[in-house]
């Protein structure tokens, strides 16, 4: 509790499990592509409290190292880029850019490939599309959690992904949702 207090304010808590049987993407056994948690979390701090028999490992990229990849005409068209949000929080809109700048200049992304508009055209598509592929080239982190482990990561910049899960014994992560 005093890690989390010196970071931020929980806004969220949720215990992740993994299940055979799940509907949610989260809660699956499937690995999950790229992508940033709800865009009101600035911050994500896993506590790990089981890792399964295989897989459930975490990956990391930088999506700052993405953007620089990209063409100032690509980054300007990601600004216009809206993806879904899922309602978590009253007043929470349908939609939120891919893209914002915080006050100081630095970039701030909201990013979820199964998202995306399907109507998504022009110069924005091109610019996601470019985003994506840039994905693919950089180097993830790879990090398998052990119980009792902790990870936190800035969810404006950082997109995570997992592998699948197998074997018998279930993931079971405490997430948190941190704001300033």
């Amino acid at each position: 509790m005093d890690l989390l207090e010196a970071i931020g304010r929980p806004i969220h808590v949720e215990e992740v499990r993994s299940s055979a049987g799940a509907m949610s993407l989260v809660r699956s056994r499937s690995g999950i592509p790229w992508h940033t948690d709800h865009h009101r979390a600035r911050w994500i701090l896993w506590h790990c409290l089981e890792q399964a028999d295989e897989g459930g490992e975490t990956l990391l990229v930088d999506g700052h190292a993405a953007l620089r990849t990209l063409s100032a005409h690509h980054n300007m068209a990601l600004r216009r880029v809206t993806l879904f949000e899922h309602s978590i929080f009253r007043g929470d809109a349908l939609h939120h850019p891919m893209l914002t700048v915080d006050e100081t200049g630095r970039p701030q992304l909201y990013f979820s490939l199964w998202l995306a508009d399907e109507a998504l055209a022009g110069v924005e598509r091109e610019a996601f599309d470019a985003f994506c592929t840039s994905l693919e080239v950089l180097v993830p982190l790879r990090l398998r959690l052990s119980a009792g482990d902790v990870l936190v990561i800035d969810n404006t910049r950082m997109l995570h992904a997992r592998t699948s899960i197998r074997g018998e014994r279930v993931r079971h992560l405490r997430r948190y949702w941190l704001a300033p």
